[in-house]
């Protein structure tokens, strides 16, 4: 049996990998105040709906949060390559026990 095959989103085994994927960190002392700081560049566009998943997030006090504010720093319209400001919701569904952070795009994006 020969394996259906697509182009982009239609691709059967379409894996979206980032060109860049940084996290930091505003403090590194142990139980205090803490900002992280994500910053991504898929390789492929991203449609509106695709999930995004950010994982090994552990030891963090934040209890889980279905709908975590997030905070979209920058000047970045969607279109810039290398940025693209504000794409996704206003919250993220932050799993404290796995360590996720699943975030949804909200606004097409292209490569960059």
């Amino acid at each position: 049996t020969r394996m259906t095959t697509g182009v982009g989103n239609a691709a059967v085994l379409n894996i979206a990998g980032f060109s860049r994927l940084y996290i930091t960190q505003s403090s590194v002392v142990p139980g205090s105040s803490n900002n992280l700081t994500v910053s991504l560049a898929s390789a492929v566009p991203l449609t509106v709906g695709v999930r995004i998943i950010i994982s090994g997030l552990r030891v963090l006090l934040t209890p889980s949060n279905p709908a975590l504010p997030l905070w979209h720093a920058g000047p970045g319209n969607g279109s810039t390559p290398g940025y693209f400001g504000n794409f996704l919701e206003a919250s993220g569904e932050w799993d404290k026990s796995a360590g996720t952070l699943r975030l949804r795009v909200t606004r097409a994006t292209t490569p960059g």
